[in-house]
């Protein structure tokens, strides 16, 4: 026997690059036949640490695009509105069903109004709700509806232009993901609480907005029959 044998045993040099090889191929076929996304996550970080950290970003997006999360259906609060406003009743039938350009409808007005019911009530849609997050942009969707998302923070909305022009493609970017190219060409919605050419926004985008978009101030409540708009807040008594 060798010396040194008995106190550490028999020698055992480093493992061939060829058996490495084998074996992450091995554990990356696992991977790829695992039933569902977190079992593919698992089997990639007990195989392959390093390479899951390293390449996380397309990891996680093959997953992502092989198991999507199902989208829940949206149902509204209300699904009768007594009082639209002519305005929006047209540009449903003129605007929505249009593949070229459709000009926005902008609502705005007090809360509490049933304006985001309405605006999703009408279909299979993206919305978009004070945060801009491009993981909720869905290609498959008939139309977008952005609530409570200032123009002049473009934190809150990024790429409101190419949005609000129904613009055929283009890329859209966040803060922690890569930029992504998108076939869009759809209508939107735009709804909230204050008028937005009031906005401190230069005279240009203004303009571009008045071109490009249909405003309705709505101030009474759509799913009420009631003619006035009651009040939002009941006085507090003396």
């Amino acid at each position: 026997k060798k010396e040194g044998y008995n106190t550490f045993g028999p020698w055992e040099g480093p493992t061939s690059t060829q058996k490495v090889k084998s074996a992450q191929k091995e554990a990356w076929a696992e991977a790829l036949n695992a039933p569902n996304r977190d079992e593919y996550i698992q089997r990639i970080k007990e195989a392959d640490p390093k390479t899951y950290i390293v390449w996380n970003e397309n990891i996680t997006k093959y997953a992502d695009k092989t198991w999507p999360t199902p989208k829940e259906d949206f149902t509204p609060e209300y699904t009768e509105f007594f009082r639209v406003p002519q305005e929006m009743k047209d540009w449903v039938n003129t605007e929505l069903p249009k593949k070229n350009r459709p000009k926005c409808l902008v609502i705005w007005g007090p809360s509490r109004t049933g304006k985001s019911s309405w605006a999703r009530s009408l279909g299979h849609h993206t919305y978009l709700n004070n945060s801009w997050d491009i993981t909720q942009i869905d290609e498959t969707s008939n139309y977008i509806v952005v609530d409570d998302m200032p123009f002049s923070d473009p934190h809150h909305f990024k790429n409101w232009q190419p949005f609000l022009g129904s613009q055929l493609q283009f890329t859209v970017t966040d803060k922690y993901t890569r930029k992504k190219p998108i076939r869009w060409g759809k209508p939107c919605i735009y709804l909230n609480n204050q008028d937005p050419l009031e906005a401190n926004l230069p005279d240009w985008q203004k303009q571009w907005l008045q071109a490009n978009c249909i405003f309705v101030n709505l101030d009474h409540r759509l799913y009420s029959p009631e003619a006035m708009l009651p009040p939002l807040f009941a006085p507090r008594p003396i």
